[in-house]
This record gives structure tokens, sequence and C-alpha cells, in this order.
């Protein structure tokens, strides 16, 4: 779940409760318990927050592989850039793809490496 800056809170978690009510039509009991606790972990993260920071809120809440066993991980934080769109998906994967061009830098960096024996740029 992204948020974009200006964003009602209050609409995100109108969002996540519609969606919950669509949760119980999976027809996949696994599935749907999944579903269910990434949405219910989504709406305890929220309540979290007193509104959306000035750079949106991102919320990322599912099930993952670790150490050969299945846990469940929820993350929220605000951004290091404010996000242009706002984005709600269900999927097998946490999409972030809309997160890297925040974390890319505008900076150039060069090095220049003098010693006695010549220069390396």
């Amino acid at each position: 779940l992204l948020i974009k800056p200006g964003d009602n809170i209050h609409q995100a978690a109108n969002l996540l409760a519609q969606e919950m009510g669509t949760a119980v039509n999976i027809k996949s009991r696994v599935n749907r318990a999944a579903v269910q606790q990434a949405i219910t972990s989504a709406q305890s993260q929220l309540k979290l927050w007193k509104g959306i920071p000035p750079n949106g809120l991102c919320v990322y809440c599912g099930n993952v592989m670790k150490d050969g066993a299945q846990t469940h991980q929820t993350l929220s934080f605000e951004p290091p850039r404010p996000l242009k769109s706002g984005l709600y998906l269900c999927d097998n994967r946490f999409h972030t793809e809309a997160l890297q061009e925040l974390f890319e830098t505008d900076n150039k960096f060069g090095f220049i490496v003098i010693s006695g024996h010549g220069a390396l740029f």
C-alpha cells in the first residue's frame, strides 16, 4: 500500500476495509487467510500513524520465506522523497518499483587519484 502525500489516511483505511470484504470471496482457504492477515496488519499499521507524512506512506505486509520457514512481515515507513502516486496491490511479491526512483540520487560523483607515478580519473 503506497499512499501519496496529501491523501487522507481514513480513505486508505476505508479501502482496506473494502478489500477485507472482497477477500472473503477468495476460494482458496490458504490464500484467503494470507490476504486477510495482510490486510489486518496493514490496518494496524495505519492506526500507528496520525496522518500521512509529508512524503507519503509505504506499508508492506505479507508472508515471506525466512530461514526455510514462512513468516509474516509488516513494514511501514515514510519514503525519502514524496511519492508521485498511490498504489494498492495484493500479490505474491512486494512491489517496490515505485520506490526505486525515490532512492536514486541526482548527485554525480567522481574520483581523482594522484600519486607520484601518475593520475587516475
